[in-house]
């Protein structure tokens, strides 16, 4: 059921379809799409041409991958500005592929020139000098340094505290106003949406907070350490005084009580 004139519903879903024709990219004026329940494994070319699209729904049943990748990179070409929802599974994941064109960063390539450390021939981020991993860093235009993402975010956070927006962040090496392009990394990093798997993951610890971390356990292990020894010094201690006084005590009072005895029978 096709309603293309005014342009405001299409709805395609459970017909099993498993593919679109080129000629689909024809329905220029389509501004809501549900292609759920259908087995389709890819978009065709011409469906970057749907650029009054708002809306669009899908699900499992189709070849998720291909489908997300076709998407992410139809976005990352500037196309579908008009879009403001891609539901997946009932979850509105448009932000999700729109961080996706960050994710492909080339770290030997990207951050060469400067990130790397000649020492130990590692890429290293300059905020926490803990290692850059792949899909956890961020390059930003402003000064050509890559970060972490976690790095990022820590930024970010302070920065909110602080009671500003993103606009206000600057460079952490060269202090420079944030440049437009990077609004966008930004936004990525501080939803969590960079890392696969980030959203309701498990966070990367960063070097600084793990050696941090350690140095806390290790106090706390001394001290416990402590405590217990000197708990058990303290009792040995007790034990061996009270054993010695009460022995000399007993020893006195002995005597005493013979002498008196002595002077009765005297």
């Amino acid at each position: 059921d096709i309603n293309v004139p005014f342009g405001k519903i299409s709805i395609l879903g459970g017909n099993n379809l498993t593919s679109l024709p080129e000629s689909f990219g024809n329905l220029t004026n389509l501004k809501s799409l549900n292609l759920q329940n259908n087995e389709l494994t890819s978009l065709p070319d011409s469906f970057s041409n749907l650029t009054n699209l708002e809306y669009l729904e899908f699900n499992q049943s189709m070849n998720t991958i291909n489908i997300k990748k076709r998407l992410s990179n139809f976005l990352k070409n500037g196309q579908f500005t008009k879009l403001n929802m891609i539901y997946f599974n009932g979850l509105n994941i448009l932000d999700e592929l729109k961080c996706d064109q960050f994710k492909d960063l080339d770290i030997e390539t990207d951050c060469s020139l400067n990130n790397k450390d000649e020492d130990d021939d590692k890429y290293i981020s300059p905020i926490n000098l803990g290692p850059l991993e792949k899909n956890k860093t961020i390059k930003l235009t402003t000064d050509g340094y890559c970060y972490s993402t976690e790095d990022i975010r820590s930024l970010i956070s302070t920065l909110t505290a602080q009671g500003k927006n993103i606009s206000a962040f600057t460079s952490p090496m060269t202090r420079e106003k944030i440049h437009n392009d990077d609004i966008p990394k930004l936004n990525c990093a501080k939803q969590g949406i960079m890392e696969f798997g980030a959203v309701g993951g498990k966070k990367r610890k960063s070097y600084k907070t793990t050696r941090k971390s350690n140095k806390s356990k290790k106090g706390k292990n001394i001290k416990k350490h402590t405590k217990k020894h000197t708990k058990k010094h303290a009792k040995k201690h007790a034990k061996k005084y009270t054993k010695k006084y009460t022995k000399k005590h007993a020893k006195k009072y002995t005597k005493k009580t013979y002498k008196k005895i002595y002077k009765k029978i005297k």
